[in-house]
């Protein structure tokens, strides 16, 4: 493990996903460089790549005043803060390993892990719950959602716990019931919905560019406003299939689109877009 440059960005990264994020960075033409499991470093730009679930731009020394907040790359414990009057601006003290820590100016927010209540039906939810904290948003009680691929019904749980209307495609059965869900047992990729929905969600272990051509879908014929969809990348050649998995959806409708591989996404990322 090295020490990165001063003014170049730090992107943090799932560990072992270094190379594909090293890829998107030198495709931006950002000059990456590798500093150790989980943390490549690059020019600075305004790109967030993919697999960056956090960055930070290296500074020489704290400055006189603000908020510290504790990083660390992936798998390796967070270190402890020095005291700071309080002040504007929110900075970063990373530990990347082998004893290098470094400073830096936040870029993004960090990628933050969510609590398992007692009740929750599958770890598929926690991955919806960062997902809707990173979008910014979510359905309120007077929206509808549609849930392609719910069963066992993690999503469809988060959902109906914001007081939304859920339908819920899947052919298998579902662990939970509701007044305000509908489970419809058919393909996601047969169901048309009867009328426009507020939301369309989808997390189906499904190959990538199928799910994103069924998504376009979705945008063109006009039958969701907005969308949050994890997308399964199994493949070596992730960056190449991200691209195709981006210009389908956009192709199909989808504006305003962003991708992340968040903290509970694993061999996946997640896509939010809308079509306004």
């Amino acid at each position: 493990m090295r020490k990165p440059q001063i003014s170049r960005f730090v992107f943090l990264c799932r560990r072992d996903f270094e190379t594909y994020l090293h890829q998107e960075l030198a495709h931006a033409k950002l000059k990456p460089a590798e500093l150790g499991p989980g943390a490549v470093e690059c020019e600075m730009s305004d790109f967030i790549p993919v697999y960056g679930r956090a960055g930070f731009r290296v500074i020489e020394k704290l400055p006189a005043a603000g908020t510290l907040e504790a990083w660390a790359a992936d798998g390796l414990p967070l270190p402890q803060l020095p005291e700071l009057p309080p002040g504007p601006g929110r900075w970063v003290v990373c530990n990347l390993g082998e004893g290098v820590t470094v400073l830096g100016d936040r870029l993004t927010a960090a990628p933050r892990r969510m609590k398992r209540d007692a009740d929750t039906l599958s770890r598929a939810a926690l991955k919806l719950d960062e997902a809707l904290e990173w979008v910014g948003d979510g359905p309120g009680a007077k929206e509808v959602c549609v849930d392609l691929g719910a069963a066992p019904g993690g999503w469809s749980q988060r959902l109906l716990a914001r007081g939304a209307r859920v339908i819920a495609v899947d052919p298998a059965q579902l662990k939970l019931a509701h007044k305000k869900l509908t489970h419809v047992q058919d393909s996601a990729f047969r169901y048309q919905p009867e009328e426009p929905v507020d939301w369309l969600f989808c997390d189906m272990a499904w190959r990538p560019l199928e799910v994103a051509q069924l998504l376009g879908k979705w945008a063109r014929h006009g039958w969701a406003i907005r969308v949050v969809a994890n997308i399964k990348l199994p493949m070596k050649d992730k960056w190449p299939m991200l691209a195709r998995v981006r210009s389908t959806m956009e192709e199909g409708g989808w504006r305003n689109l962003k991708m992340r591989q968040l903290y509970h996404d694993r061999d996946e990322v997640t896509v939010a877009a809308s079509r306004y």
